[in-house]
C-alpha cells in the first residue's frame, strides 16, 4: 500500500503513460496506474477530462518524497481557493502546467508554492489572475528558484496581501514584475526580503496608493544594487522600517516619488548600507513618524558621498559612516562650514542644503 508521503511523481493523463500499470480505480471512474518499474509514481487516467475540486487549498501539500508533478489532462477552471496547494513539498523539481490549468475563478494563491525548496524555475505563462485576492507567501521558501515566468494575463489587479511573496528565494537574481497591478495592493511586508542574489529590481509600475506596509521589503538582499523605484506611490504606508536593511551593494535608489506624510515607522530603513553612494531624501516629510532609529545607520563604510536631508526632519537623524561630510550649498556647490556633520537637524530642511564630502561636485546634480 502505499502513503501519500511516499509518492515520488504524480501525473494525470488521458491515456496511461508507457510502462505503468493500473493497480485501481477510484470511486469517480478514475484509473489509477503506477509505474512498473517504479512503484511510488503513479498516474490518474481519464479519457475525458479531469476536473479538479473548487477548493484545492492544500491538495497536494506536504508530499515529502514528491519531485515531479504532471497536470497534462485536469482542469481547475472551477477552482476557487488555491492556497497552499503545493505547500511543504521540500523534494518537488518540477512542475507542468497543462492547457487545462486555468486560474481565472481563483481568488487566492496565499502560500502555493511555499516551502517547495527543490524547485529551481516555474512557468506561470499559463496563469491569470482577474480574481485573485491572496498571494501572500506564494514563493515563500522557494530557496533553489532561479526562475519565475509571468505572462501579461498575471495582472493581480484584485489582490491586497503580497507580503512575504517572494521571501527567502535565496537565488532568484532577477524577477520581472512589470505586468504586475498593485493598486490594491495593502500589504508588501518583506515582499522581497532574503533575496540573497537578487541584483536588480524594477518597481516603476508600482501604483500602489493603498499599501500600508513595505517594512523589510528588501531586507538581506545582499546582492543588490539598484532599486528602481521610481513611480512607487507610498501615500498610505505606515511602516518602512527596515526597507533597505542589510543591502550591502546597494549603490543607488530612486525615492523621489516617495510621499512619507503618513508614515510612523522609519527605523533601520537604510541600515549597513555599506555601499550606497548618494541618497536624496528632500520628497521625505517626517512629521508623524515616531521611530527613525538607525535609519541612517550605513555601517562602517566611507561610500556615502552625499545626502539631501528631508523637507522635515524628525529629531536629530544620526549619520552612522565613516564619510566625512559637511553642509554644503547643492545650488553654488559652495561649502557652509568646515565642521564635521554627524546629524541632520529637526525640522524644516535649509533651503538648497545638502550634506557631502569635502571636495563633492553638484554640477551636474546626480
Amino acid at each position: 500500500t502505499l502513503t501519500p508521503t511516499a509518492l515520488t511523481k504524480i501525473a494525470f493523463e488521458k491515456t496511461a503513460p508507457s510502462g505503468y500499470t493500473k493497480i485501481g480505480t477510484l470511486s469517480t471512474g478514475i484509473n489509477v496506474y503506477q509505474n512498473s518499474n517504479l512503484a511510488t509514481d503513479i498516474a490518474f487516467v481519464w479519457a475525458g477530462t479531469i476536473e479538479a475540486p473548487t477548493n484545492c487549498s492544500n491538495l497536494f501539500s506536504s508530499l515529502t518524497s514528491l519531485t515531479s508533478l504532471e497536470f497534462s489532462n485536469f482542469n481547475t477552471s472551477s477552482a476557487v481557493q488555491m492556497n497552499d496547494m503545493f505547500t511543504n513539498n521540500s523534494k518537488l523539481q518540477t512542475v507542468t502546467f497543462g492547457t487545462d490549468f486555468t486560474t481565472e475563478n481563483a481568488t487566492t494563491f496565499a502560500g502555493m508554492f511555499n516551502g517547495c525548496k527543490a524547485l529551481t524555475s516555474l512557468d506561470l505563462s499559463k496563469f491569470s489572475t482577474p480574481k485573485v485576492i491572496y498571494m501572500s507567501h506564494m514563493f515563500y521558501n522557494c530557496e533553489a528558484l532561479q526562475s519565475i515566468t509571468f505572462s501579461s494575463s498575471f495582472t493581480t489587479a484584485n489582490v491586497t496581501a503580497m507580503q512575504s511573496m517572494f521571501q527567502h528565494c535565496y537565488v532568484l537574481e532577477s524577477i520581472d514584475v512589470s505586468s504586475f497591478n498593485t493598486k490594491k495592493v495593502e500589504n508588501m511586508n518583506a515582499m522581497f526580503a532574503q533575496c540573497k542574489k537578487l541584483r536588480s529590481i524594477n518597481l516603476s509600475s508600482f501604483n500602489s496608493p493603498l499599501v500600508t506596509d513595505i517594512a523589510g521589503m528588501f531586507n538581506d538582499c545582499l546582492e543588490l544594487t539598484t532599486a528602481n523605484m521610481s513611480g512607487f506611490i507610498t501615500s498610505s504606508v505606515i511602516d518602512m522600517g527596515w526597507l533597505f536593511a542589510n543591502c550591502p551593494k546597494l549603490e543607488s535608489v530612486d525615492l523621489s516619488s516617495f510621499n512619507t506624510a503618513n508614515c510612523e515607522n522609519m527605523s533601520m530603513m537604510f541600515y549597513n548600507c555599506t555601499s550606497l553612494k548618494q541618497l536624496d531624501l528632500s520628497s521625505f516629510n517626517m512629521v508623524n513618524v515616531t521611530n527613525y532609529s538607525d535609519m541612517l545607520k550605513f555601517g562602517s563604510s566611507n561610500a556615502i558621498e552625499c545626502i539631501y536631508p528631508p523637507a522635515y526632519a524628525k529629531g536629530n537623524l544620526t549619520i552612522t559612516s565613516s564619510s566625512y561630510l559637511y553642509a554644503y550649498n547643492y545650488e553654488t556647490n559652495s561649502k557652509n562650514s568646515n565642521t564635521r556633520v554627524t546629524s541632520i537637524p529637526s525640522g524644516d530642511s535649509a533651503d538648497s542644503i545638502a550634506y557631502a564630502i569635502d571636495g563633492y561636485n553638484f554640477f551636474p546634480q546626480w
